[in-house]
């Protein structure tokens, strides 16, 4: 009887420790690309929540292309950057996205994203070339309930 409770509690464990690396593998990047682009986006988020401009500029490659699904790019530089979400930050200070989900896959980095007190949700993915964000495609989408990220 102890034998086999032994045997029943290695095996459990065997499994929940299977079960814990394969779901961190799909949250935490694993390896340093990965960590580096994952790094450089969430600064940008960070820039983004915070409103700080020079910051998130600074996270940008100089050659960044920033666009919506089917539309032309509405951002070719960092001027572009720099011009749109200066202007974005002034007239709404209180301007905060959250992440749902984010996956890593070499340089690129793909977060749904969600703007607090809206039912509005993004897919945008990320390419980071030299150690910056170079490309941003965004997608718009509904949220799946209709529910409201809560205001902070």
């Amino acid at each position: 009887m102890k034998n086999l409770l032994i045997t029943t509690l290695a095996i459990l464990a065997i499994a929940i420790g299977t079960e814990l690396r394969a779901a961190s593998d799909t949250l935490a990047p694993v390896t340093v690309e990965e960590a580096a682009a994952a790094e450089v986006v969430q600064r940008q988020l960070d820039a983004y929540n915070s409103g700080d401009i020079d910051a998130f500029v600074a996270t940008y490659h100089p050659d960044v292309v920033l666009q919506w699904k089917g539309r032309d790019p509405f951002a070719t530089n960092l001027d572009d950057v720099r011009r749109i979400y200066g202007a974005l930050f002034e007239k709404k200070p209180d301007l905060y996205a959250v992440i749902l989900s984010r996956s890593v896959d070499g340089n690129t980095v793909i977060d749904r994203e969600r703007l607090v007190g809206s039912t509005r949700e993004a897919i945008a993915r990320y390419e980071v070339r030299d150690g910056k964000i170079a490309r941003v495609f965004f997608e718009r989408i509904e949220a799946p309930t209709g529910e409201q990220t809560p205001k902070n």
